[in-house]
């Protein structure tokens, strides 16, 4: 019943980290092939074990929902040991988790959480995108102004994007708008092919 649910939430287009058990040995609380998918905003369909388990694989996910991997694979030791990728539970087995992000919208940053940005990050979400806005003064860049955005940042512009250009090419669908007062610190960041 829980893989029907969780192949319906994949058919919806929902964003989540799909997590299956790809190898256990020994004791194990679940089997080869046990699902779960964590979504974007915390709520899990499906099990692969629960407890400690559970809860290490959920803090894996939340990384993959804001880097360019969309794939991990995690290995755990189910024992009290001190050894290194032990969960301190007594089953006593090894589990080898595979995560994948599925369903990842593309996405669109805004640079600037004025009036204008704001209204492009309403039309932007609702249009499907993973909306990530920007602005250099704080009053600005919160969640409380900025109600449609999935992640809002208060950060220098030229900084934020220094920071941004080693992803940007390998994620393909992200699209820059720089709506600032001042374009000018934008600019080197434009590439135009003749």
């Amino acid at each position: 019943m829980r893989d029907r649910e969780i192949f319906s939430k994949l058919a919806e287009g929902v964003t989540g980290v799909l997590a299956i058990i790809i190898e256990a040995k020994g004791s194990t609380p679940r089997t080869v092939g046990s699902k779960m998918i964590i979504c974007e905003n915390g709520e899990i369909t499906g099990s692969i074990g629960g407890g400690i388990l559970e809860k290490q694989v959920m803090e894996e996910a939340k990384k993959l929902f804001n880097s360019k991997e969309t794939t991990a694979i995690l290995h755990y030791k189910l024992d009290t040991s001190e050894r290194v990728g032990s969960l301190d539970a007594l089953c006593g087995g090894n589990v080898t988790v595979y995560l994948e992000l599925v369903n990842k919208k593309d996405e669109v940053i805004i640079l600037g959480a004025g009036h204008v940005g704001v209204e492009i990050a309403r039309v932007a979400e609702i249009a499907g995108f993973w909306v990530t806005v920007v602005d250099d003064r704080e009053e600005f860049a919160c969640k409380e102004k900025m109600l449609q955005a999935h992640s809002v940042i208060a950060q220098d512009f030229v900084e934020f994007l220094d920071n941004l250009s080693f992803i940007i090419d390998s994620l393909g669908s992200t699209f820059r708008l720089f709506i600032t007062k001042r374009h000018s610190s934008a600019f080197g960041y434009f590439k135009i092919d003749a």
